[in-house]
């Protein structure tokens, strides 16, 4: 199941995406518009990558990989950590 909103709130990646552009809102600015990340916290680190990158659906992904995600926006593709959900399993 991909990650696509805040589930708390039920705010869709996309218009969060939205709000920051129209709003000129930094991270901690659009968490406190939308309340966004103020309750489980889960999307929180997603909402940093969507920020980063663009990118308004994720899989689900270790907080190893998101931080690389954040620091290399331009990367095409995220190779998955062994440990991570999204990492294929050995056969």
């Amino acid at each position: 199941m991909p990650i696509d909103r805040c589930v708390c709130r039920q705010i869709p990646f996309e218009e969060l995406r939205d709000i920051a552009a129209e709003e000129s809102l930094g991270f901690e600015a659009l968490l406190d518009t939308t309340g966004c990340g103020s309750s489980c916290g889960l999307c929180v680190p997603y909402i940093q990558a969507m920020l980063a990158t663009g990118r308004t659906t994720f899989p689900v992904m270790s907080p190893r990989e998101l931080e690389r995600m954040c620091k290399s926006p331009q990367a095409a593709e995220v190779k998955p950590d062994a440990n991570s959900p999204s990492a294929p399993k050995p056969a």
